[in-house]
């Protein structure tokens, strides 16, 4: 969907990068690289329709649920000599597709379109929806096209729950004014035979805070949520228990339950180590390992370090992930080495080098800098790569080439922040081209 605020992508008019292959270029858009956009602008224009197309209608985010490749994938597809051509295309798909991650990226592919002027769109986009109708694409029509999208929440306003029509009738506001939107809400629930008052109720809140518990322990242990305030006051007597409970406990969701409350309270472990560590090394579960490893890699102690360090020297994969966690507060300037072996080594599956890198910018000792740039580079999360160029910038690591594929980024906060370097700290060469070339281009996206 749209973020709530807009970052423009800025004019890349003069810059040149090298040519890339088709398959680094699907590499770096599954990214979101701003190195992928450049190139289109720069070197691609008007020579890879197909592979956009491909592109469009295959939704290839790492975390589909909040990152939003639509906007920089409308960025790329207007570097072909004929968008509208490719908008047809990725229209047509659209009508058969099924996957709902996939169905979600075209609409607001088109929907970017839409905003930019190809009213042609309006039409495909009803169409596609109407002929699914699943209630989290009719509630965002209005969003994506504004009026025939409202008609379309209208039409089919049972199958929507009370926050979706009331959503529905925001995006409308959005588009056509506060006063045009409920002006033809009007119309179009008489036409349906509807109640106007159904879209304009305020949705009730399903969520409510936990209530404060007689006894902690009993609720942690049967797996009710507790608050925060009533965990810091468990007895030392219950966290003996619960300490007990990580040592001994063939139970894995007790073992879990015990975890979360020292996670959540920020308490050191204070039972056995060496118990502790026996536990991870024996344990087939990996999500117990992972729990019991956060506990041990709390405690700065050279078994913590060197059992670490046992793990990442092993060929398992899932062993890499216990080694990084139990580093957290034990790395040492000489373990570096064997870390990024096993960056490398988890290099070519996503799912497992994003965990790495979750855990590693956890790590109390400073990251080094080609450490923290070989993350940057590979990681597929959007957030965890704004993160990284944030240190990278502060240690004054990224050079010209680098800050403007950042300012090119699918992610709007690494775009804003970015656009800010470059313009308050950035080179001077940078600074003079952007503002002499870049800024007037800007103010006419």
């Amino acid at each position: 969907m749209y973020v709530a605020k807009k970052v423009p992508f800025p004019s890349t008019a003069g810059w040149v990068v090298s040519d890339m292959s088709a398959r680094t270029l699907r590499r770096l858009v599954a990214s979101g690289r701003g190195e992928a956009l450049l190139y289109f602008r720069t070197c691609g224009r008007g020579i890879h329709d197909d592979l956009i197309l491909s592109l469009c209608k295959q939704n290839q985010a790492f975390d589909r649920t909040f990152e939003d490749r639509s906007e920089y994938l409308w960025e790329i597809v207007k570097t072909s000599f004929g968008p509208k051509v490719l908008l047809d295309r990725v229209a047509r798909t659209l009508k058969f597709a099924r996957d709902e991650s996939n169905r979600s990226q075209m609409l607001d592919i088109l929907g970017h379109a839409f905003d930019e002027g190809h009213v042609q769109v309006a039409p495909a986009v009803i169409a596609a929806i109407n002929s699914r109708k699943l209630s989290n694409e009719i509630y965002r029509a209005s969003h994506l096209v504004g009026e025939p999208g409202l008609q379309l929440a209208v039409k089919f306003s049972a199958l929507l729950e009370p926050w979706e029509r009331n959503t529905a009738l925001e995006g409308a506001e959005r588009r056509l004014g506060k006063s045009k939107a409920r002006q033809k809400l009007k119309q179009f629930c008489k036409m349906y035979r509807k109640d106007p008052r159904e879209f304009q109720a305020a949705p009730e809140n399903p969520y409510r805070p936990a209530d404060r518990v007689a006894d902690p322990l009993a609720a942690i242990l049967a797996g009710e949520w507790v608050k925060k305030a009533d965990l810091k006051a468990l007895a030392d007597e219950d966290w003996r228990t619960l300490t007990e409970i990580v040592e001994s406990s063939p139970d894995s969701e007790q073992i879990i339950r015990a975890q979360k409350a020292f996670y959540r309270t920020k308490r050191k472990f204070a039972g056995d180590l060496d118990q502790l560590i026996l536990r991870v090394k024996r344990t087939d579960d990996i999500r117990i390992r992972i729990r019991l490893s956060d506990l041990a890699g709390n405690r700065r102690d050279r078994r913590v370090r060197a059992a670490a360090l046992e793990f990442l020297q092993s060929s398992d994969f899932d062993d890499h992930q216990i080694g990084t966690r139990l580093l957290t507060n034990n790395a040492r300037k000489e373990d570096w080495p064997l870390i990024k072996s096993a960056l490398k080594r988890a290099a070519h599956d996503p799912q497992l080098f994003h965990y790495l890198t979750l855990d590693m910018r956890d790590f109390q000792v400073k990251l080094p800098t080609d450490v923290v740039g070989y993350l940057a580079e590979h990681v597929h999360c959007e957030l965890c790569r704004g993160e990284l160029v944030e240190r990278l910038h502060r240690r004054g690591a990224l050079h010209l080439v680098q800050l403007i594929a950042l300012t090119l980024d699918s992610d709007p906060r690494t775009r804003e922040s970015a656009l800010r370097w470059v313009t308050a700290h950035g080179n001077k060469q940078w600074k003079e081209t952007y503002e002499t070339t870049w800024k007037a281009e800007l103010d006419t996206l």
